[in-house]
């Protein structure tokens, strides 16, 4: 199998900061897929970012700024 590369995006509401499942199932579809991960985004509590409630993932700056830093490295990665 041809080996990839990829980044994990991790979205959700609610009070949960507990990723060890989520992160767990990632991490094994990566490997059944022959993907390397080189980072994961995380926007979480997205019914309240920023302790407004109604914000969206799309308003977590943060995230956004990894998302981005993310996809450079992806790009770079499949130029070579």
């Amino acid at each position: 199998m041809t080996k990839k590369n990829g980044a994990l995006i991790l979205v959700g509401g609610g009070d949960t900061n507990d990723l060890s499942k989520a992160l767990d199932t990632a991490n094994t579809l990566f490997k059944h897929l022959g993907v390397k991960s080189i980072g994961n985004v995380f926007s979480l509590q997205t019914d309240s970012v920023c302790g407004l409630k109604g914000t969206r993932a799309k308003d977590d700056i943060e995230a956004l700024k990894t998302a981005r830093e993310l996809a450079n490295q992806l790009s770079k990665m499949s130029k070579k």
